[in-house]
């Protein structure tokens, strides 16, 4: 699987086949088909095999480490920035400037990866679509598997609403099912794909949504990280445990509230709402109107059990031992800059003796 061998492959392996089961679900629900994450994760199974769950993992570990990365540098810098000198004289951050620090640096680092993000969602729908016909070598279009639509794909193309009356889909079903989706080897071949065949735009198709998917997201996390942790600290409590209930209370909270935006997302960045729509493109709030009018406001909740699931687990994680790390990093810091200063002390009394003699 392509990105492997990059730092983190392994937790990210982990969580990949989540990511793949609210892709499949949100990808089915824009064409009609409703299903539960586990009736999803058997039809992955039944279709791809096992290796269909790690469909994008390439794109997903480049995503995540630079990601993370990006985030954490600014926050810091803009946590220092919009803090203030408490009664005490140490540093306090508001609730304001607590989601903005965590919503900008989020934000920032989803616009530099957001065609990164187009790619992982592509790759990870191939685990919902047919292979390619071959012909002469060459790669052809990938289309929803029959399966997958609840009717055949010719059939749609033929009558969709005759397709959609016996198959018991409805009529988004089957256009979306004649939506094509390239099928591509790697990141970077789909980044040259998407590039020369689409150009700069399609790079950042459903920009606004990804956008308000991720900075909201942990603006909206760190707010109530910080909150919580404020509010369970308390004497003879294990840090460790404060740090990750209050990381999993506040991702279920962060993940709940934008995941709407996430549906939009994906439906944008596949292409889903525009077919549905009989329209070569939509914006976020067309894709938004189309969603809820079709299958009303669940439509704006599909694939949240996933998405919370590997929330939690990811975000809680990460912010446990970057909570426990820093401080002890910090203070590495700050002992080995304290033995430099001895240490150029004790030199520079030595030069001075030397001088006197």
């Amino acid at each position: 699987m392509d990105g492997l061998r990059f730092p983190g492959h392994r937790h990210v392996a982990v969580r990949q086949p989540l990511d793949v089961v609210r892709t499949k679900m949100q990808a089915d629900a824009a064409s009609g088909v409703v299903r539960g994450t586990f009736a999803t994760a058997r039809v992955v199974l039944s279709e791809q095999g096992l290796r269909g769950f790690w469909a994008g993992t390439g794109p997903s570990v480049i995503r995540v480490g630079l990601g993370a990365g990006m985030h954490f540098v600014l926050l810091e810098q803009i946590r220092w920035l919009l803090s203030h000198p408490g009664a005490d004289g140490s540093l306090q951050l508001s609730n304001v400037g607590a989601a903005m620090s965590g919503g900008i640096s989020r934000a920032i680092a989803a616009v530099l990866l957001c065609p990164v993000t187009v790619v992982k969602t592509r790759m990870e729908y191939v685990a919902d679509v047919a292979k390619p016909a071959i012909s002469g070598g060459t790669e052809g279009p990938i289309t929803a598997s029959p399966s997958s639509a609840g009717a055949s794909t010719a059939g749609a193309r033929a009558a969709a609403g005759a397709a959609a009356s016996t198959s018991g889909v409805g009529p988004v079903a089957a256009a979306c099912s004649s939506t094509a989706v390239p099928r591509y080897r790697d990141t970077f071949h789909a980044l040259s794909t998407i590039l020369r065949e689409e150009g700069v735009r399609g790079l950042f198709r459903g920009l606004w949504p990804t956008v308000l998917t991720n900075a909201p997201y942990s603006g909206l996390y760190y707010m109530f990280y910080t909150r919580l942790k404020e509010g369970l600290s308390a004497e003879g409590r294990p840090q460790v445990l404060v740090n990750f209930s209050s990381g999993v209370a506040a991702a279920v909270a962060a993940t709940l509230l934008t995941q709407p935006a996430d549906v939009v997302r994906t439906r944008m960045q596949l292409g889903l709402g525009a077919a549905a729509a009989g329209t070569a493109s939509l914006g976020a709030w067309a894709t938004l109107r189309e969603a809820v009018r079709h299958q009303g406001l669940a439509a704006l909740m599909t694939g949240a059990a996933p998405r919370i699931l590997k929330r939690t687990t990811q975000t809680a994680l990460v912010w446990t031992l970057y909570e426990e790390l820093v401080p002890r990093i910090s203070q590495l810091g700050y002992a080995a800059k304290a033995a430099w200063d001895q240490r150029a002390a004790a030199a520079a009394t030595t030069a001075t003796s030397t001088e006197k003699k």
